[in-house]
């Protein structure tokens, strides 16, 4: 009995800690078609990744999407899509946190890919050259995002509020 109520209290203790100013309020939006590292690319394909990015965003505790890029405190713009031979599917983006701003790629982080990019950019940091590539998709990709981005925001959630006034 005194096992079972221990293991009832560790999820009472786990509580995670929310926002108390309100969430951050995230725009994200689809760059312009073209070219993206000698790829061209479609427009209907950087809206889809910005849609997965936004349906993600809409679950977490932290973040919010937003419409208005006025009333946003982060914005975020899909640049393209590309499959490098080393890393696997990749999805370019630049973020704009007021102080904080970056253009980078995320690249496809599942168990059975090649990553041999920073751990910044990677959800994992392997650097296995020879593994299988994975069958993700730029969907699975967009959602990896989201989930960094909302890790972002609640590690930074002082300064990103801090910055509304």
């Amino acid at each position: 009995m005194k096992t079972l109520f221990a293991l009832l209290m560790v999820p009472a203790l786990a509580v995670a800690q929310k926002p108390t100013d309100g969430k951050v309020k995230m725009h994200v939006s689809a760059g312009d078609a073209g070219v993206y590292k000698g790829f061209q690319q479609r427009t209907p394909d950087l809206e889809e990744s910005a849609r997965h990015v936004r349906l993600r965003i809409g679950k977490s505790d932290w973040v919010e999407s937003t419409n208005n890029i006025e009333e946003s405190d982060i914005q975020v713009v899909v640049l393209g899509h590309r499959e490098d031979p080393d890393k696997g599917i990749a999805i370019g983006y630049t973020i704009d946190a007021g102080a904080y701003k970056t253009e980078d790629e995320i690249f496809d982080a599942s168990e059975d890919a090649t990553i041999r990019g920073g751990a910044a950019r990677d959800v994992r940091s392997g650097t296995d050259v020879s593994a299988q590539k994975s069958k993700a998709s730029y969907e699975d990709i967009a959602v990896q995002f989201a989930d960094q981005l909302s890790y972002f925001c609640e590690q930074n959630y002082q300064r990103i509020v801090a910055q509304r006034q």
